[in-house]
């Protein structure tokens, strides 16, 4: 079986196992007068059967303006992010809603919307979640509190979060 090298999209799939995504860098563009279209379209949803294994991987996620820079909602998740770049994002910088098996392993969240962890009743709560940020002129929240939540933030970016 073949290593995926940066420019793949997916590994072959053996009688048994799993797709794996690998993208090398989200680019999102906010609409201007031009309606140019977003640079790169997200994959499909990374929810393999009831599993929950990681099986989406992202090197990097670049955002300037818009509404939101990441967001995983809905029972979504088992995606691992390297690094993220967000400035300046509308409502949420990153909105983790009811998912499941996410790491951000790095980056920073320069001004613009929140980094909220949050969970609707009609789903099961945010679980083993490791998200790891320079967060600078912008807030973190977590409400309610997830299960196995883990933070490692710097920056000045003010914080409301469970231990």
């Amino acid at each position: 079986m073949a290593v995926p090298t940066k420019k793949s999209a997916a590994v072959k799939m053996g009688a048994r196992r799993c797709p794996r995504r690998t993208i090398s860098t989200w680019t999102r563009r906010t609409r201007s007068s031009s309606s140019a279209p977003f640079a790169k379209r997200s994959p499909p949803s990374s929810r393999v059967s009831s599993r929950d294994n990681t099986n989406v991987y992202v090197d990097r996620v670049v955002s300037r303006g818009g509404g939101r820079g990441i967001f995983c909602v809905s029972q979504s998740g088992g995606a691992v992010i390297t690094s993220v770049d967000l400035a300046n994002n509308g409502n949420n910088a990153v909105l983790i809603e009811n998912c499941y098996n996410l790491s951000i392993r790095g980056g920073t969240v320069n001004g613009g919307g929140e980094v909220r962890l949050s969970a609707r009743s009609e789903f099961p709560n945010n679980r083993d979640i490791w998200v790891t940020l320079t967060v600078n002129g912008a807030s973190v929240r977590e409400s309610p509190c997830g299960q196995n939540i883990n933070w490692s933030l710097s920056g000045n970016g003010a914080r409301n979060i469970c231990r």
